[in-house]
Formats: structure tokens, C-alpha cells, sequence
């Protein structure tokens, strides 16, 4: 009798394990990448500072500048009225706009994920809602949701409530045809069993069928997580007057190219971190499957 192997293979390894030396030497690659292209590319140039700086100029002149963005969150006085820019203040002023960034994933994440596994599932179970809701879902995954952005901040302002709905509305959509592969990837043993005892399709699919696509959720909602934050880019960048993305939007109207490569960094080690929380509670979830 065969036994599975007891090593994954090299691919399922890469793929599924988390190193911290692959992120060290991932962030090493890019930084030598980085100046290596700064100082090929730039070569000769007037003001290399305006198309691609060295990361030493952009350590000297990136975070301290972003002192001009800072709102005043935990106090100190602000540049605009007086004050230098410092370290400090940069720094500030990269936690002061994450953090109200952070509330906008986070509360848009769960939102998009917890109604799109319901409508998902509802999708499944009732046919005519299938028929009418399915069809509509794929078609406005078709759109390039990045591009409606504007349309929010038009309908709802340009505030937190049109970014946390942006965010919604596209993790929702991801998480719906998520929800309806999973469940129509289950095989039909699962509930046959439980239905021949007389068991109701709530009950099937509240206490077998949800539980059972929990695994494969799992990868829907790492995927939506990235997206998450692509969106909410692409959301303050119009009109909402704070978060990273607002930082970002800010330097790019004047070209401040050392600003835009730290903000691109905080944006990466965000995602990161959201990444490797998510990935940790489905695996606190999911741990009975393995």
C-alpha cells in the first residue's frame, strides 16, 4: 500500500511557507535593483532627484518631507505653521495617515467578505437568485473596478464612507464567485447524507457546507487582501483629504519622487502585515483541516 510523501514538493513549499529570510533577501534584491537602476539611469542628468533618486537621498529628504502632511494627530506643531521638517514629524505623519487607512481596509475587508459569503451562499442555495445575481456579479468583475473610484467619492463624497464602500464592493464581488466555486466544487456526498436524515438547506449549509468550503474560502480572502489595498489607493486619490493614498497623490502633483518611493514602501509593508494577519486567522480556522 502507498503512503504519501512525508516532504511537499518544492512548489507547494514556496508557495504555502512563510521564511522571513525570503522577505529579507526579496527586500535586499529590490534595494540593489533600485540603485543600481538610480544610478544607470539617471546617469548625466540634471536633477536625477526628479525621475529616480538614490535611496540615500531619499533617506535624507523622503520621510522628512512628508513632515508637510502631517495633520497634528499626536500633537506638535505643524510645518504649515512654522515648524521644520523632521524625522519625527515624517514618521508621524506616516502613522497619523496608515492608521486612518488601516480603519478603511479593515472595516471594508470584513464588510466585502462577510456579505459577499453570504450572497454567495444564497446564490448557491436558491436558484432563481442564482440566475438573476450570478450573471450580474461576473459581469461587473468584467469592469475595471480600479476606474470606478471616482464614481464613489461623486455618489457618496469625499470622505471615509465612499472608500470603505469602494473597498466593499470589490472584495464583495471577488468573495461571491469565491463562495459559489467553492460550493460548487464540494462533492454531493457531503450533504447527501445529512439530507436523506430529513435535514433543512439552512441547515445543510449553515453547519456542512460553509464549514466545508472554509479551505478554499480561505484562498479567496488572501487574494482580496492585496486588492483591498489597491483599492483603497486608488480611492483617496480623489478627493478624500487624508490616508497614504492621499499622501501619494500629494507627491505626485509635484513630483516629489523620494516622498512617492517611501509612501510606495509603507504601502508594501502594510499589505504585508494585513497578508500575514489574514493568513493567520484562516489558519486558525482552518487548522481541523489539516
Amino acid at each position: 500500500m502507498s503512503t504519501a510523501p512525508a516532504t511537499q514538493s518544492f512548489g507547494n513549499r514556496i508557495r504555502t511557507e512563510f521564511k522571513p529570510r525570503r522577505v529579507l533577501v526579496g527586500a535586499l534584491v529590490l534595494i540593489v535593483a533600485w540603485e543600481i537602476a538610480a544610478l544607470l539611469f539617471t546617469r548625466g542628468m540634471a536633477h536625477p532627484e526628479y525621475v529616480m533618486p538614490d535611496l540615500w537621498y531619499v533617506a535624507q529628504h523622503g520621510l522628512p518631507g512628508l513632515s508637510d502632511y502631517y495633520r497634528g494627530m499626536f500633537g506638535g506643531e505643524l510645518t504649515s505653521e512654522g515648524a521644520a521638517q523632521s524625522f519625527r514629524f515624517g514618521a508621524l505623519a506616516v502613522v497619523e495617515h496608515s492608521l486612518i487607512s488601516l480603519m478603511r481596509v479593515t472595516i471594508g475587508f470584513l464588510v466585502g467578505t462577510c456579505l459577499g459569503i453570504v450572497l454567495g451562499l444564497l446564490m448557491s442555495a436558491v436558484r432563481p437568485v442564482r440566475l438573476a445575481g450570478f450573471g450580474v456579479a461576473n459581469m461587473l468583475r468584467m469592469l475595471p473596478l480600479l476606474a470606478l473610484a471616482p464614481l464613489f467619492t461623486l455618489w457618496l463624497g469625499p470622505t471615509s464612507v465612499s472608500s470603505i464602500a469602494f473597498i466593499a464592493f470589490v472584495v464583495c464581488l471577488i468573495t461571491i464567485i469565491g463562495t459559489m466555486t467553492a460550493v460548487g466544487n464540494l462533492d454531493i456526498s457531503t450533504s447527501e447524507y445529512a439530507r436523506t436524515l430529513g435535514a433543512g438547506r439552512a441547515y445543510i449549509y449553515r453547519r456542512i457546507v460553509l464549514p466545508s468550503i472554509l479551505p478554499e474560502l480561505c484562498a479567496t480572502t488572501t487574494l482580496c487582501v492585496p486588492m483591498a489595498w489597491s483599492v483603497l489607493l486608488a480611492s483617496e486619490l480623489y478627493g478624500i483629504q487624508n490616508g497614504i493614498g492621499w499622501m501619494m497623490g500629494q507627491s505626485l502633483a509635484f513630483t516629489l519622487v523620494d516622498r512617492i518611493t517611501v509612501i510606495a514602501g509603507v504601502f508594501i509593508v502594510l499589505t504585508f502585515i494585513s497578508l500575514r494577519l489574514v493568513q493567520g486567522a484562516n489558519h486558525q480556522l482552518t487548522r481541523w483541516a489539516e
